[in-house]
C-alpha cells in the first residue's frame, strides 16, 4: 500500500525541503544533466520521508509532535534505509518545524550503498541457517539486516541491554525493547554466556560488551560492505585495531 501525507503542516515542511535541499542542487548552473543515480537517490530519500510522515499520522502524530520514542520505534521496526530520513528531520528541527531528536547517521561503515532486497534476504537466509559462521557474525548481521541497527550502535551493546525471561530474549535497541526471533534469541544467549565466562576468567571493571573486541575493554570494530564481489553482497566483521 502506498504512503501519503495527510497533514497540511507536514506537506508544507516537506515541499521546501525537496525544493531547496535537492532540486536546487540538481539544477546545476553548469548545465550538466542529472544522473540516474542522483535522481534515484533523491527519490528513495523522499519516499522514506513520506513513509515516516505517514506512519506518524497513523500514530496520531505530526512532525512537530513527534517524540524520541516514535523515532526509535520506527527505526527499530523497519529496514536500515530508514536512516535516510535523518537529513530531513535535522533540517526541519533547525527551522523549528520539528523537535531536535537523536537520529543515527548513515556512516560509511554502514554502507552508503543500498543492498537490493533480494540480496538482503539472501544474506538473512545464510545468517539464519549457516551454523558454520561464528555467532558474532550471525547475530551482528541479523541485527543490521532485520532491525536496521547501525554498527556504531551494535558495538555499544552490553549484556545489560539483554533481557532473558527464559521464554523470550529482548534487546534494548531504543526506548522500547525489541523481541528476538529464532535463531537470533539463541545466538544472543550464547553471546551473553560467552561474555560472562570471559568476565569470570578475567575480572574487569570494563563494560561487559556483548561483542567484545580483540583488546581488553574495547568492543569489536564492525565493518559492513555491500558490493558485487564474486556476484554476492558480503558482511565482514573486523576485530578492533
Amino acid at each position: 500500500m502506498s504512503s501519503r501525507i495527510t497533514s497540511r503542516d507536514d506537506r508544507h515542511a516537506l515541499r521546501p525541503y525537496v525544493t531547496w535541499h535537492h532540486l536546487r542542487r540538481l539544477r546545476r548552473p553548469d548545465g550538466r544533466p542529472v544522473t540516474h543515480g542522483q535522481a534515484e537517490g533523491v527519490r528513495h530519500e523522499v519516499g522514506t520521508i513520506v513513509r515516516l510522515l505517514d506512519w506518524l499520522s497513523q500514530q496520531g502524530r505530526t512532525l512537530p509532535s513527534c517524540t524520541q520514542d516514535h523515532i526509535d520505534t520506527w527505526l527499530a521496526d523497519g529496514p536500515f534505509n530508514r536512516l535516510q530520513a535523518r537529513a530531513f528531520l535535522t533540517w526541519a528541527a533547525r527551522l523549528g518545524r520539528a523537535p531536535f531528536l537523536e537520529f543515527p547517521a548513515e556512516t560509511r561503515d554502514f554502507s552508503a550503498e543500498v543492498i537490493a532486497q533480494d540480496q538482503r534476504w539472501k544474506l538473512v537466509r545464510r545468517l539464519v541457517h549457516d551454523e558454520e559462521l561464528d555467532d558474532v557474525i550471525r547475530a551482528a548481521g541479523l541485527l543490521i539486516l532485520l532491525f536496521a541497527q547501525p554498527p556504531s550502535r551494535i558495538t555499544q551493546l552490553t549484556t545489560g541491554h539483554i533481557t532473558d525471561t527464559g521464554d523470550k530474549v529482548s534487546i534494548q535497541l531504543g526506548k522500547v525493547p525489541a523481541d528476538m526471533l529464532t535463531p537470533l534469541d539463541d545466538l544472543v544467549r550464547r553471546l551473553v554466556k560467552r561474555c560472562r565466562g570471559h568476565s569470570a576468567a578475567m575480572p574487569s571493571t570494563d563494560p561487559p560488551w556483548l561483542f567484545p573486541g580483540g583488546y581488553a575493554g574495547r568492543p569489536i570494530r564492525l565493518e559492513v560492505r555491500a558490493g558485487a564481489g564474486a556476484g554476492r553482497s558480503r558482511v565482514r566483521l573486523l576485530g578492533v585495531v
